[in-house]
């Protein structure tokens, strides 16, 4: 059910590998109380329709993990966008210099050259 309703679309596309619920349960349970462990989560009313996982060391983050619900009509809002906005703003009066923003499949020209520069 974790698989097939919370597996980010594009990610999914992307080719992306979805990772278990199980591996998030573990994840939280080593770091959740640590400050360097951000989650942000975007709702509709009151259902969670997408989050993003941000890491951060000294004054460095990476965007570990995003997901959104796979339907079309949420997928269109696109929730993990406004979640990164928001980090963005967060990390950056905590002292955050950079933002890495994970990986990209080798495919995703456009993406790659984005993050780039």
């Amino acid at each position: 059910m974790y698989k097939n309703r919370y597996c980010c679309g594009y990610t999914f596309l992307q080719g992306s590998p979805v990772y278990s619920i199980l591996f998030f349960t573990n994840l939280f349970r080593q770091l959740g109380t640590s400050p360097d462990l951000k989650l942000y989560l975007a709702y509709e009313g009151q259902h969670c329709i997408g989050g993003i996982i941000i890491i951060c060391c000294s004054n460095r983050a990476i965007l570990a993990y995003r997901a959104t619900l796979k339907d079309k009509e949420t997928l269109a809002k696109r929730p993990t966008k406004l979640l990164v906005w928001e980090a963005i703003q967060d990390l950056k009066s905590q002292g955050i210099v950079e933002l890495d923003f994970g990986t990209t499949h080798i495919s995703n020209d456009d993406l790659l050259k984005f993050k780039i520069y």
